[in-house]
Parts: structure tokens; C-alpha cells; sequence
């Protein structure tokens, strides 16, 4: 006798996502605009709407410009930032974040082409660039402080743990197109493997084919 899942909390949770899914293809398909800016912007909007409704309290979605220590990044299309314990520097249609207040930066796009790809890598690249100014937090101190004592009881000496420091995620939303670059992988230049440490985005979404593309480390 097999159990039935249908209402299980995980099967729950997978039709509410693959019917928001659906939700932001159909509201995508309503930006009739010739204008490719415009068309481009309604797309974005309705992303960063969909964002804010699953993202925690602690976090807001807007889009701008990150600035670090030592450099800035282009503009980026979707910031998730902590507004709880960080200002921004709002503008009339857009503004400027703190690099230590922003978790994610998304590029939303239309439709896959290279060109497009490029802009991605490009604005990712500037992103892995910044400079996070970052002392250990307490949970760091609190490790270390169970390391010491691990060390003490073994009889060995503790010569420190290693602190990596965090970043600003990334990913990249392709609303359509993509197929063939991924049923033919093979097909993907040289040159864009090889920047893949540096320029791919942590995550890529080809939303019509419904591929999630995760970059591991």
C-alpha cells in the first residue's frame, strides 16, 4: 500500500513555487511594450513584487548601485538588502547601497541571447569585485572559543580556524529562450568556461524551460 503525498507539506510547497511560476510567466507575457526598455522594466517589477512576498521582513527588494570600500558595481536590476540594520541612499528611480547590507543582486532578463549572457557575466564580475569590510561576529568568537577547548582536551595545540569572508550572491532570470544553450552544452565556448569561476552567476534561471542552473564552489 503506497502513501498517498498529495498533501504532504514538501508536495505543498512545489506547487505553491511551480504556480508562482506560472504566475510571473503569464504576468511577463503582458509586457506588449515595442519599447524594449519599457517591456524590460514591467518584467522586472513584477519579479521584484514577487520577491517581496517570500523574502523575510528583515530584507527589502530594490535596484540601483552597490558601493564598496574600493569600487561599485553597474546597475543592478533586483537588490535584496538588509534595510533592518543598514540605510540606502534612495534616488528618484533607483539607489545606492552599502555592499555590506546586500545579500543578493539579480539581472533579470527578457529573453537568453550571448549578448545578454556577456552584460550578465560582466555585471557579476564587478559584484565579485567589491570588497566586503568584515570582522568576525560572534558566532565566529564562539567557535574559535569550542576549537580551543576541542584542542585542550586532545592534547594538541589550536593554531587558529580559518575565516572566510562572505560576498554578495548573485544570480541571473532568463524569462525565455535558452534552449539550445542547454540541450547543447558542448556548444559553450572556451572562453566562457574559463571565466566561470569569476563571472557565472551563484544561480541561473531559464524560467520558460524551467531550469535552475546552481554555479558550486
Amino acid at each position: 500500500m503506497t502513501k498517498d503525498r498529495s498533501g504532504s507539506g514538501e508536495s505543498r510547497v512545489l506547487h505553491y513555487f511551480q504556480a508562482k511560476s506560472r504566475q510571473l510567466l503569464a504576468t511577463s507575457d503582458l509586457a506588449v511594450c515595442e519599447h524594449s526598455g519599457l517591456s524590460g522594466s514591467h518584467r522586472e517589477e513584477f519579479q521584484r513584487i514577487y520577491l517581496r512576498e517570500v523574502i523575510p521582513r528583515r530584507y527589502e527588494v530594490g535596484r540601483g548601485m552597490v558601493y564598496g570600500l574600493f569600487g561599485r558595481s553597474r546597475e543592478a536590476d533586483i537588490v535584496l538588502w538588509d534595510s533592518q540594520n543598514y540605510p540606502s541612499l534612495p534616488m528618484s528611480d533607483h539607489s545606492f547601497y552599502f555592499a555590506e547590507s546586500v545579500r543578493v543582486v539579480i539581472e533579470s532578463k527578457s529573453r537568453w541571447s550571448m549578448q545578454d549572457w556577456r552584460d550578465v557575466q560582466e555585471k557579476t564580475r564587478t559584484i565579485r569585485s567589491i570588497t566586503l569590510d568584515y570582522s568576525p561576529s560572534l558566532r565566529d568568537e564562539i567557535s574559535m572559543l569550542q576549537q580551543d577547548v576541542v584542542a585542550l582536551k586532545a592534547g594538541h595545540e589550536h593554531n587558529g580556524a580559518l575565516i572566510v569572508r562572505p560576498r554578495i550572491g548573485t544570480a541571473a532570470v532568463f524569462i525565455e529562450g535558452g534552449g539550445d544553450f542547454l540541450r547543447k552544452p558542448e556548444a559553450i565556448s572556451e572562453e566562457i568556461e574559463e571565466s566561470a569561476e569569476d563571472s557565472w552567476p551563484d544561480v541561473t534561471l531559464f524560467l520558460r524551460e524551467g531550469v535552475v542552473i546552481s554555479k558550486h564552489e
